[in-house]
């Protein structure tokens, strides 16, 4: 369901010291989640992130993870969720909203597809 590793790799580069690279891509297949913890199991399954024990679960500790380098950094990659329509009827669309918000503003480069 997830894929990470040398075959993925996202359209997405990054400036480093020695000039771009393209950056390895984490998928989240989000077909399925029922609830807002699966969301965040999937997550976490998928990315193995920094300080994973200490990763909040929730979308102010995602923002911190992506856009601040806290618990929960996947790391240097884009990040891609897929089959987010899964997630819409969560807190009545607020929480895919939110979503939204946080790929469009982090540091990190996040990717959602329906």
């Amino acid at each position: 369901r997830w894929a990470r590793g040398s075959a993925d790799f996202a359209d997405v580069h990054r400036e480093g010291k020695r000039g771009l690279r393209q950056l390895d891509v984490i998928t989240v297949d989000c077909d399925g989640v029922a609830s807002e913890a699966e969301f965040w199991d999937r997550y976490v399954r998928a990315t193995d992130p920094s300080g994973a024990g200490l990763f909040g679960r929730n979308l102010d500790a995602f923002w911190d993870a992506v856009d601040g380098g806290g618990p929960g950094w996947p790391g240097d990659v884009a990040l891609v969720f897929k089959n987010v329509a899964s997630v819409a009827v969560f807190r009545e669309g607020r929480f895919l909203a939110a979503l939204e918000e946080i790929a469009a503003e982090a540091s990190t480069s996040i990717t959602l597809t329906r």
